[in-house]
């Protein structure tokens, strides 16, 4: 616990004294406005980030036995020092804190630009423009280690899936992603991008699930899954994933605009399936690899698929950014029902989302 702290402590006081440069994503975050030193938007500015810097510290020191234990969890010192990296960014803000070198706004925009390279036309599906995304664009000839695909999403869905490899691992001959072969559950799918990249990966005697229960979404990913002739390797699932399965069905109460960050609300009833009933439900019998990006339903779908973790052991990439408490929540838990993950992390952003976690079986 001493080195944790040290280490940790240490980059707050260097991160006080210090001021980023080029730590600002435009493309996630657009500035609108300037502030004026004498604006009153100005000074609730201030506040609320004083306030955001003392609910994090706050949160940190209440559960300070959890981070550490968490941190215990990783295997690999790049892991330890991104984990550590994390935190001070959550407590002093992107003004004060660079959460890896070479992610800056720069960078970003470069990718951004060789993304564009590959838009076509705006898509034909016509659905309302997202206020900060816009509406979705068609793109062609995205190289994938088998063959080039088309998609309908937006920049978004190709420099990350492309070019920033989220949900890939690779790290000192450690190797967390979707191999040929695969049997792959997509939990999130949102537009289909990512599973069409895992089915690429899982090739023609793979298999890819993927989980979206907004019927909007599923039309993107049914256009995304026909255009690249995959129907065989990828099905959709009109569900949310939780701890437990309900009655409702898919189509019930789900009419919503495109929305990447859906969340679930009390009000509102959508269908939902445990992985462990699907598993069952449909005869599967292995499963090698797990990702999940449910907007902070990721420990509730985990705690829907104990059995088939326990029995399959597989390859898991969890979104833990979401929810303050994820970050040591999940990978506890994920000890907790199998002693035999190791347990990596990496980060895809600038800011402070895209968090992932990966957990692959020690032999």
């Amino acid at each position: 616990m001493f080195l944790f702290l040290k280490k940790l402590f240490f980059q707050i006081t260097c991160g006080i004294f210090t001021r980023t440069k080029d730590n600002h994503d435009f493309s996630r975050f657009p500035i609108t406005e300037k502030y004026s030193i004498i604006s009153l938007k100005f000074y609730k500015n201030r506040i609320y980030n004083f306030l955001l810097w003392t609910k994090n510290t706050a949160i940190f020191i209440l559960h300070i036995n959890k981070f550490y234990k968490s941190y215990l969890l990783l295997s690999d010192d790049e892991s330890k020092k991104l984990f550590i990296k994390l935190i001070v960014y959550k407590i002093l803000g992107p003004k004060h804190v660079k959460i890896k070198d070479n992610l800056d706004w720069k960078k970003e925009q470069e990718l951004i630009n060789h993304a564009d390279k590959f838009y076509t036309s705006p898509s034909e599906i016509l659905l309302k423009t997202h206020p900060l995304f816009g509406g979705l664009n068609h793109y062609q000839n995205i190289p994938t280690e088998r063959g080039h695909i088309k998609l309908d999403c937006w920049t978004g869905g190709i420099t990350y899936g492309s070019m920033k490899k989220q949900y890939y691992f690779s790290r000192h001959g450690v190797v967390i992603m979707p191999e040929l072969g695969d049997v792959v559950i997509d939990a999130g799918g949102c537009f289909g991008d990512t599973s069409v990249f895992f089915s690429k990966s899982a090739g023609t005697t793979g298999k890819v699930y993927v989980f979206d229960p907004l019927s909007i979404h599923g039309t993107v990913i049914n256009k995304n899954i026909a255009q690249n002739n995959l129907s065989d390797q990828i099905t959709y699932l009109p569900y949310a994933l939780g701890e437990k399965s309900n009655d409702t069905k898919p189509g019930e109460s789900v009419n919503c605009d495109l929305n990447p960050g859906f969340r679930m609300t009390d009000n509102t009833s959508f269908p939902i399936k445990c992985i462990d009933d699907f598993v069952q439900e449909n005869n599967i019998n292995i499963m090698n690899y797990i990702k999940m990006d449910i907007e902070g339903y990721e420990l509730l779908a985990l705690k829907g698929a104990i059995q088939t973790i326990q029995k399959f052991k597989p390859k898991l990439a969890i979104s833990i950014y979401d929810k303050r408490e994820d970050f040591y929540a999940i990978p506890l838990w994920i000890k907790k029902i199998s002693e035999s993950y190791n347990f990596y992390i990496d980060h895809y952003t600038m800011h402070a989302e895209e968090t992932v976690l990966y957990a692959i079986h020690k032999n």
